[in-house]
């Protein structure tokens, strides 16, 4: 059996295991672990009916949806089942994802839930489809899955063949990650028992041609003959364009449609619900309703508010949390309530609720700081826009709560006290953090109330329209700028007190702000969201002629990722952004630090090597170069390697000489080191062309050896190329204080180089030997 070598291509992690003819491949468990975490970086946590996200999640109350749970369950119980699907619908607030909740909840626990899907138009990481195949396919193969030993192989050799795969339309994914390893299962391990899909929500996806392709991925999921054998609860409202989408769909084993606005039980339901709500509140405020009938508030005021209700749950769930508040009394918030007057011969479904939310905005005495905190809410964080190359995937969306208190203070320039007030007001229709919770989002408890703000029909006096993609990436392009100015006005060589006191200061604000990300997603962002601003306000740009270049950058080397977020190309392409609307201070600024091509990196006299050495040569390499983080990665590479130390934010960039502006000096005591563009340059040609022969290992020997020059003698890189290189190298280990002054070319070669190769020798007779990461070869320590 011949084989044709050229037509085999190996990826990292990957061997060919041959058997006759056919051609398995198999993937090493770091290519596995890999394919995992970008499996896990596509999902949306917060879809997931377990998730902290929408903790706490709606849920049937003791006692009410009886009926309808019973009717879901018997079919999917029961093994005559006439129908694959089930569509549960009805109008808003009547609790359809409370029961979807609850069913998820019940067959989690026993093992028959697969996975589920929860859109929610209020929160931007799952209201379209972008992550709805790969949610599921994180649900199959996450530990504790019934269907991990089964599904998971094929899910992460899928990813593992195609690491593009997240980039394709989710069609594309639902064949590679679900159908295809459903399909390949072995018939030894299949079972019987179907498994169990829920999706939540339907018509909060934000785009009605997203709903129809998910109904149409629901419908080829059924068709396919493949293991396990699938059941579907569907729950949405009953949108046009989803009846119009199920009535057309063929869904292999029939569909069956529940009504939840035809159930009886729902008025019954709410009733129980305001019954114990009342006993609970008799018992909590008992001081307060003292002389208040025992049974407060009396059956008569509860049917009254069952009417009122017309079977929406979250009107009565609203009314509790109104009245359950320690700054008023309960009964006058019960009476205020029972005030309100509603037009009989209204023909919206919504009028009571509607009448409700307007009286509980009417209670928010300061409007003008209630609204705008009220409009970041209902505006989705989507950093997206279709003119912009926007290059992450809404990043910072999972990872950090743009919406806690503490940002909405941010976001809109308010005090945190004035937000805290504001939110207090809003406890019936918010969902607010915990004390001990700070760091976590604020978030409108029911899309009820979203689409009440946002109409204006509805709301009136109160409403609230989202905020445009420009209005919205100006106030997050003036909230960086401000925060990072308040950063240049600390910046050590910018104060008048000493040089120590000023790095203690500097120190302590990175610190109190890095832990929670918001540091490292101001400097990764901020010259990308004001490019998609395209309309700058005098604020905004006022702000940016504010900006101080050194000190930002400074910001990038102490956060590292972002250094070529940062680096010259994004400020070139900010340069023109910034000249296109007029602007002369910062383009000039920009223009005068690109041109030197050079600045200096500052350092103490105690920092570790290891710290010199990565921060000199990934900050150059990053920030005047193109090329991607993995290439120029120099922790890859056994010649940079060294002996580790503490990390530390003590490292500041300055310009290359103090002439014209003596408070950017090297501080006393300190040395600095100039990082250039053409030594970046270099690097790329001499790397990338070793790194193509695979000759890291003969430019290592050429760089020890001043008189080997193996890498000329193939004709990888130019003899200068390497003379610079090999200086290069030198210097920067010199400055490190890795390589002695004193050593010169030949002189000790072997000794002295011992420290490119992790470390000084250890005393005693035993050899250390290091192995690159890259598997070029073994480099031994020298005997000592």
């Amino acid at each position: 059996m011949a084989f044709n070598g050229s037509q085999v291509h190996v990826e990292g992690g990957a061997n060919n295991v041959v058997h006759g003819d056919q051609i398995n491949i198999v993937y090493s468990d770091e290519a596995k672990s890999r394919a995992f975490e970008r499996l896990a970086q596509n999902a949306a946590p917060a879809a997931c009916y377990d998730s902290e996200a929408r903790f706490p999640p709606p849920n049937c109350h003791t006692g009410t949806r009886s009926q309808i749970i019973k009717k879901i369950i018997d079919w999917a119980e029961n093994s005559s089942r006439t129908a694959s699907i089930v569509w549960l619908y009805g109008t808003a607030g009547l609790g359809k994802s409370a029961v979807a909740q609850h069913i998820a909840e019940k067959y989690a626990a026993s093992g028959m839930l697969g996975g589920a899907f929860f859109f929610s138009r209020n929160d931007s990481t799952r209201d379209k489809i972008d992550p709805f195949v790969a949610s599921l396919a994180y649900q199959f193969c996450k530990a504790g899955s019934p269907l991990r030993d089964a599904l998971r192989p094929g899910i992460i050799g899928a990813i593992c063949e195609d690491p593009n795969i997240f980039l394709k339309v989710c069609e594309r994914q639902l064949q590679e990650l679900i159908l295809k390893p459903c399909s390949g299962v072995k018939q030894a391990v299949r079972k019987d028992h179907p498994k169990l899909l829920i999706v939540d929500g339907l018509d909060e996806c934000i785009s009605t041609s997203e709903q129809e392709r998910v109904l149409e991925m629901l419908r080829e999921l059924l068709a396919a003959p493949s293991f396990p054998p699938w059941i579907i609860l569907l729950c949405s409202r009953p949108e046009f364009q989803i009846r119009d989408a199920v009535k057309c769909l063929d869904f292999d084993g029939g569909l069956e449609s529940f009504d939840m606005n035809s159930l009886e039980e729902l008025n019954r339901d709410i009733e129980t619900y305001f019954t114990k709500e009342f006993t609970r509140l008799r018992r909590k405020y008992q001081k307060a309703l003292i002389h208040e009938m025992p049974l407060w508030p009396g059956s008569h005021v509860v049917d009254e508010l069952v009417r009122r209700a017309d079977k929406q749950m979250i009107f009565a769930v609203t009314v509790i949390k109104y009245i359950d508040t320690q700054y008023d009394l309960p009964q006058n918030r019960l009476t205020t309530i029972l005030r309100i007057w509603v037009e009989g011969d209204s023909n919206s479904p919504y009028e009571p609720l509607d009448a409700l939310y307007n009286q509980i905005l009417s209670t928010c005495y300061q409007w003008h700081k209630v609204q705008p905190i009220l409009r970041l809410l209902v505006t989705p964080h989507n950093l997206r826009s279709p003119e912009s190359r926007w290059p992450y995937r809404d990043k910072g969306c999972s990872d950090f709560a743009w919406r806690s208190p503490a940002m909405l203070a941010q976001l809109l320039e308010f005090n945190e006290s004035e937000v805290a007030v504001a939110l207090d007001t809003l406890h019936s229709v918010l969902q607010i953090p915990r004390d001990n919770e700070a760091n976590e989002d604020v978030s409108i408890a029911h899309a009820t109330f979203t689409e009440f703000l946002v109409d204006p029909n509805r709301s009136t006096l109160y409403h609230t329209p989202r905020m445009s993609q420009a209005e919205y990436l100006q106030c997050l392009a003036l909230f960086s700028l401000r925060i990072l100015s308040d950063f240049v006005q600390h910046y050590p060589p910018h104060q008048s007190q000493s040089h120590a006191e000023a790095l203690s200061l500097w120190q302590e604000k990175i610190y109190k702000l890095h832990p929670a990300l918001e540091l490292l997603l101001l400097v990764d962002i901020w010259p990308m969201v004001l490019q998609t601003v395209t309309s700058p306000s005098p604020d905004l740009l006022q702000a940016l002629s504010k900006c101080d270049l050194y000190s930002l950058v400074g910001l990038t080397v102490v956060c590292k990722d972002p250094i070529k977020q940062c680096g010259a190309a994004a400020l070139g392409e900010l340069l023109v952004w910034a000249k296109s609307f007029g602007v002369e201070s910062f383009p000039q600024a920009v223009e005068a630090f690109l041109s030197t091509g050079e600045f200096r990196l500052a350092f103490p006299p105690d920092a570790a090597a290891n710290v010199v050495l990565e921060d000199c040569f990934e900050t150059e390499l990053l920030f005047w170069t193109v090329g991607g983080w993995l290439d120029w990665d120099l922790r890859e590479i056994s010649l940079f390697k060294c002996p580790k130390g503490p990390y530390s934010s003590e490292v500041l960039v300055l310009p290359p000489d103090c002439h014209s502006n003596h408070s950017m000096a090297v501080p006393a005591g300190w040395r600095a080191i100039h990082l250039a563009r053409a030594n970046a340059q270099l690097w790329r040609r001499v790397y990338r062309a070793v790194k193509m022969n695979n000759g890291l290992s003969q430019l290592c020997e050429d760089i020890k050896d001043a008189n080997r020059s193996e890498t000329v003698s193939q004709s990888w890189v130019w003899e200068d190329d390497l003379i610079q290189f090999r200086r290069l190298v030198k210097e920067r280990l010199r400055f490190a204080q890795l390589f002695p002054a004193e050593y010169e070319d030949g002189v000790d070669a072997e000794t002295s180089f011992s420290w490119l190769y992790g470390g000084p020798p250890t005393t005693g007779t035993n050899r250390r030997t290091l192995v690159a990461r890259n598997r070029y070869r073994t480099v031994p320590y020298p005997p000592r």
